[in-house]
């Protein structure tokens, strides 16, 4: 796992690499403005909880869920804190239209497989404002991808049938997201368990690097 905590004192404003692949920007009176990460650093985080993943689908008391509902498309989740730094988050995802979709950035860094299949619009900006779209791409199953800048944004979208996903997320950022100002459910048991067994089910052996 990485380490978010590998900083040293700093003394002017600046970027300061760390040996595990992880800077940070700095203001000048020497706190962290926000966090970068080497390409591809979070990818290799999640293949190694990939490897794990198995023996904590085993233990199914480790886990709990979250039904985000409050915009499309809908999101069945279970997560489970892995150590300080590090969540694990199993997802249902359910298809909606192409203009419902939420375009939001994260208020974490994060990496994700995904198992399904779904069309993921990219943009980057600051604030809260939505903006330009980038780029649209349809992932296929085994598609890895990761999000390492706060400013980051994108929204995706199964486009026929629900789409399993696995994400590995860190410690938050100073950083506006959206959904705080909702409530979300709790999964039913049968949702739960429904989730639980469908990844289960997955051998992720198949999408881990040599």
């Amino acid at each position: 796992m990485l380490s978010i905590d590998q900083y040293s004192t700093v003394i002017s404003n600046e970027t300061v690499l760390i040996p595990s692949g992880v800077s940070a920007i700095f203001s000048p009176e020497g706190i962290i403005m926000h966090k970068l990460y080497r390409d591809g650093v979070y990818i290799e985080a999640l293949q190694d909880a990939l490897r794990r993943l198995p023996a904590w689908l085993d233990d199914g008391s480790g886990w709990r869920s979250l039904y985000v509902g409050y915009e499309k498309p809908h999101v069945e989740r279970l997560w489970r804190q892995i150590d300080n730094d590090h969540r694990i988050m199993l997802h249902r995802i359910h298809p909606c239209d192409a203009l419902d979709v939420l375009f939001h950035p994260h208020p974490w860094p994060s990496a994700v497989l995904v198992l399904g299949e779904y069309e993921m619009t990219v943009g980057f900006g600051a604030g809260m404002i939505r903006p330009p779209s980038a780029m649209t791409t349809r992932l296929a199953p085994g598609s890895f991808y990761e999000m390492t800048h706060p400013d980051g944004w994108h929204g995706v979208r199964p486009l026929e049938v629900p789409s399993l996903s696995v994400m590995l997320i860190g410690r938050p950022w100073e950083r506006t997201g959206f959904g705080k100002e909702h409530s979300h459910r709790e999964l039913t048991y049968a949702e739960g368990a429904a989730l639980l067994g469908d990844f289960r089910a997955v051998d992720m052996s198949t999408y881990l690097d040599p």
